[in-house]
């Protein structure tokens, strides 16, 4: 008896929803097929915007570790140009007195300075262009033998 007033009433549902029970099932199944599809899609799309970010931050932990173990001993052959000086006088006039003429080259040429005893004068910086201006302005001021701040900013506008 169960079974019959089931079926009378599945047929009385079919009549009104003008479905079959089978178009029914298939639109429903669609539905759910379809709503599976964007759930999982929006699954997908997280996890690899997940896997990325990871992604990316193990690169950069890599690029890290291999710039500090590799860039130790190669950064002084890159990173300084350096200059002979011809004599002490010379040397004594490029540091100006109570260092004004180093300081100004320093700070006009955006690198920095360092003397040695040998006659050597070290440029340091990573930019490589700002270095070799700095070389080529500290050849010329040498050359031309008047070393003072504003011959300094001249030189190395010029350059």
């Amino acid at each position: 008896m169960a079974k019959k007033s089931q079926d009378d009433l599945i047929r009385k549902l079919e009549k009104t929803a003008s479905y079959t029970r089978e178009e029914a099932k298939k639109a429903l199944l669609d539905e759910v097929q379809k709503d599976l599809t964007a759930e999982i899609a929006k699954r997908l799309r997280a996890a690899e915007e997940r896997i990325k970010a990871e992604a990316n931050v193990r690169a950069r932990e890599i690029l890290i570790d291999a710039m500090k173990h590799g860039a130790t001993s190669y950064v002084a052959e890159y990173t300084v140009s350096t200059v002979l000086v011809p004599s002490e006088a010379v040397k004594g006039r490029i540091i100006g007195k109570e260092g004004r003429n180093i300081r100004a080259f320093e700070r006009e040429a955006g690198v920095e300075i360092e003397i040695d005893e040998t006659g050597e004068i070290k440029l340091s910086s990573f930019d490589s262009i700002r270095r070799e201006i700095a070389r080529r302005a500290l050849e010329t001021l040498i050359k031309d033998a008047r070393i003072q701040p504003s011959r300094i900013e001249e030189v190395i506008r010029q350059t």
